[in-house]
């Protein structure tokens, strides 16, 4: 199955924002070359000495000597052989996107399957879907939870999907996923070679990518036991390939120190954008 991702609109309007540049890129080159003076640049040594003529036609291969005293003209020549050449790649890469640009806006991939009639929207599987259909898809896979013990009071944190979570840090980080439209599964079972099965406390998809990483809250930073056992874990992340700030992020607040708001925001900004 293909998925038209978010990522595909940002290739057109990428390509838009650049044939557009190419246009005025173009105008501006066109304008520069008809001011320019007839002729050609040709640079050439004598004696260890840089030297510049100005070859009035093509049947005048040497040319005229120009002083250095007159290096406007020796710019203006080397500025329209520049221009010439800009104008000629600048003007193929222009009409390679233009009817590029005209395929693209005439029907997206997704959009087949969304105009279909419902009657046979039914007996038919979509080879290529939007962005919102792999999410759905991707949030509706099930799997087995983390259960909760009897003495846990995280029962009493219930995020704004309804979910039960374990303390109020990730309760907020829920809220905040949520908020930013950030797809994301509670607990999600994760397997590290070497150390075990664990429970992430979140896994998260990145939209604009179709990656997954991992997030792991850590709230007790100030007790050494919890410490510890942190930084086993997270060497057992990077032994399996999960490289922090790629593949796992970490949170943390201590005593002191409690999860700052203003950087929950930041960090769903990064995740949006990823």
């Amino acid at each position: 199955m293909y998925t038209i991702t978010d990522g595909t609109r940002n290739l057109q309007a990428m390509l838009e924002s650049r044939r557009d540049q190419l246009k005025r890129l173009i105008a501006e080159t066109r304008k520069a070359l008809y001011q320019a003076p007839d002729g050609r640049l040709r640079a050439g040594h004598n004696n260890g000495r840089t030297q510049y003529f100005w070859r009035r036609s093509k049947s005048d291969r040497l040319g005229d000597y120009i002083s250095k005293k007159n290096a406007d003209l020796i710019s203006r020549l080397a500025q329209k052989d520049y221009d010439e050449k800009i104008l000629e790649c600048a003007s193929q890469e222009y009409h390679f996107l233009e009817p590029l640009l005209r395929q693209m806006k005439s029907q997206h991939l997704d959009e087949i399957y969304s105009g279909m009639n419902d009657l046979r929207k039914a007996y038919v599987t979509p080879r290529a879907i939007t962005d919102e259909m792999f999410v759905q898809n991707w949030l509706s896979e099930e799997y087995e939870h983390k259960s909760f013990s009897d003495t846990e009071t995280a029962p009493e944190f219930i995020t704004d999907l309804g979910e039960h979570v374990r303390s109020k840090s990730e309760l907020i980080l829920a809220n905040r996923f949520h908020s930013f439209g950030i797809p994301y599964q509670y607990e999600y079972p994760l397997y590290l070679e070497g150390f075990g099965r664990i429970h992430p406390d979140f896994r998260i998809l990145l939209v604009n990518s179709h990656r997954v990483v991992y997030l792991e809250h850590n709230g007790m930073m100030s007790d050494p036991a919890y410490l510890d056992s942190f930084m086993r874990r997270q060497a057992a992340y990077i032994k399996n390939g999960y490289i922090p700030g790629r593949d796992v992020i970490f949170t943390f607040e201590s005593a002191d120190h409690p999860l700052d708001s203003a950087i929950i925001n930041r960090l769903c900004e990064e995740l949006t954008s990823m």
